[in-house]
């Protein structure tokens, strides 16, 4: 699940936001940094929501993915 939320992240483009954005409540806190960074690539903002609501993840980690995502989309949404 981690190496397919990767795989959609890098190659899916917006085809994946939807799983993506899905895969923030897996319970494999992987899963969800590798769906948090892919939604970061994507850069829809249409992920912000789902982002916003993951935020308080339980890792660290997972947390620090959802940071980078969420200040990648803010960018994209200044420069629109």
């Amino acid at each position: 699940r981690m190496n397919a939320a990767r795989a959609l992240g890098l190659h899916a483009g917006l085809s994946a936001l939807e799983d993506l954005m899905e895969a923030l409540h897996d319970p494999y806190w992987r899963v969800r940094e590798a769906a948090a960074t892919g939604l970061g690539r994507i850069a829809d903002l249409e992920a912000v929501d789902a982002l916003q609501e993951a935020f308080w993840d339980e890792h660290e980690t997972v947390q620090t993915a959802i940071e980078r995502a969420l200040s990648r989309l803010e960018l994209v949404s200044k420069q629109r």
